[in-house]
């Protein structure tokens, strides 16, 4: 192997896609919309070869119920995530319009797309009680391994800590009338 130094240069390759194009071998290609990773030719394959850190965006359902297992019927939750390499940035948002049973005063909690690779905690979340008193509230997840890799339990900022999000508190809060959104991001397990 010689000490040789290429440089990178622009050039449209015609009307195709960078998972037709087969190139000369050692040539980087790529397609400009960004829906696929940096290519490197073999020479052969066409599409060669994938590399760097690719972006996978997708939709998931996250399980959100309570600690002691409630399905909290009617509740609407949906979810999505862009997965950069091995970090995922997710985002949940549940509506308790349809809800028709808010749990038995257990904490609440969801899956997540993936395992976690440590314990983590994130504080983007949001819970919008038009009723009674037109309040909002901080929610903050935390996802602790020594319970589970997979599970974020949720609270709600209390005046001097963190306390449990359940149907009970804060206070009135968690009715058909309010709903709830949190983002974040976190390191996946391999």
């Amino acid at each position: 192997m010689s000490n040789s130094t290429f440089k990178l240069f622009a050039d449209k390759m015609g009307g195709r896609s960078a998972a037709a194009y087969i190139g000369t071998k050692g040539e980087i290609f790529y397609d400009t919309d960004g829906t696929t990773p940096i290519r490197l030719s073999d020479g052969v394959t066409p599409g060669g070869i994938p590399f760097g850190i690719t972006n996978t965006s997708a939709s998931f359902t996250p399980q959100f119920k309570t600690v002691s297992g409630n399905n909290l019927d009617g509740t609407v939750t949906t979810g999505s995530y862009v997965l950069q390499g091995l970090i995922c940035h997710f985002r949940i948002n549940v509506s308790f319009a349809a809800t028709t049973d808010f749990g038995s005063a257990s904490q609440y909690q969801f899956t997540l797309p993936f395992p976690t690779v440590s314990t983590f905690t994130i504080r983007g979340g949001t819970l919008h009680a038009p009723t009674p008193n037109d309040a909002i509230y901080h929610i903050a997840g935390i996802t602790d391994i020594a319970d589970s890799t997979t599970i974020m339990k949720l609270y709600y900022s209390g005046s001097t800590t963190d306390l449990a999000w359940k149907s009970s508190t804060p206070v009135s809060a968690t009715n058909t009338a309010s709903h709830f959104d949190l983002s974040g991001a976190y390191q996946i397990a391999v």
